[in-house]
């Protein structure tokens, strides 16, 4: 099965609640394409756009990884943006006109999308489009914390809820993200990992703590997760991802190399991106 990066940027009129969006023959959508070879996703957003529209623009976060999975796998990555120069024009042939629409209409053109100013506004979102169900999205509330804390226990058994709230508000000043994979409202999968340099990795992702509910493993929401992490790793320019395992975690290991394709050394696992 082949692996296809798609790009997209939303760029927002803040003021006028407008979208910059294309049309390609029938169908509208934000400007965009697919990744060439050797090419960083931010190199191509920023290509896409120009090619598209004839705007130069500054990319930002991530703000929608879309995967699909069919005869092709295929990853959607969709970028918040702004203009910084160019004018509109298009030298791609496909584009038959550049808009600015209106949110309403945007969102009408293009409901794979969902609520383009929720998107802009706020925190990263996963949508895995086979099977269905799952939602991945960084938790960022209290409330999110809070509902994480059963889960991340089956982890770090020895762990109280004081010592919880303690350590994590510590560990996120200094660059901790936590994600969970929810399904049905319940955190099925959850991870936390932070950008790091060294000599070594350069800038990369280092997942400090990985875990499934017990009641939910063998179902792939695991390698989900961990999919989500490298494609934000690599949104965010890291060039490696690296976690560590414990000696008994002979079925962690397995699934780290075999599976997700990590290179092992002791108990380190690293992955290019």
């Amino acid at each position: 099965m082949e692996r296809i990066d798609v790009v997209s940027v939303l760029i927002l009129d803040e003021e006028q609640k407008r979208v910059l969006v294309v049309q390609n023959e029938e169908l509208w959508s934000l400007p965009g394409g697919k990744r060439e070879e050797a090419e960083s996703l931010r190199e191509a957003a920023i290509r896409e756009t120009k090619e598209e529209t004839g705007y130069d623009v500054e990319v930002e976060r991530v703000v929608q990884i879309t995967e699909r999975m069919s005869s092709d796998h295929v990853v959607f990555f969709t970028f918040r943006g702004r203009i910084v120069g160019g004018k509109m024009a298009t030298e791609d042939p496909e584009i038959q006109r550049i808009e600015w629409k209106n949110l309403n209409e945007a969102e009408r053109l293009m409901p794979w999308y969902g609520d383009l100013l929720t998107l802009w506004n706020g925190p990263s979102v996963y949508r895995y489009e086979q099977g269905g169900g799952h939602t991945i999205r960084e938790l960022t509330t209290e409330e999110d914390f809070q509902s994480a804390f059963p889960l991340i226990r089956q982890l770090r058994n020895d762990l109280s809820r004081e010592k919880y709230a303690e350590l994590l508000h510590a560990m996120r000043k200094e660059g901790y993200r936590l994600f969970g994979l929810e399904r049905d409202g319940e955190w099925m999968a959850l991870a936390g990992a932070g950008i790091r340099h060294n000599f070594y990795n350069g800038r990369h992702l280092f997942v400090y703590d990985l875990v499934t509910d017990s009641h939910q493993r063998s179902k792939g929401y695991g390698a989900m997760l961990l999919t989500h992490l490298e494609a934000w790793a690599r949104a965010n320019g890291c060039e490696k991802v690296e976690l560590t395992s414990g000696v008994q975690r002979k079925d962690a290991h397995r699934f780290y190399e075999r599976k997700m394709g990590y290179n092992r050394t002791g108990w380190v696992f690293r992955k290019e991106l």
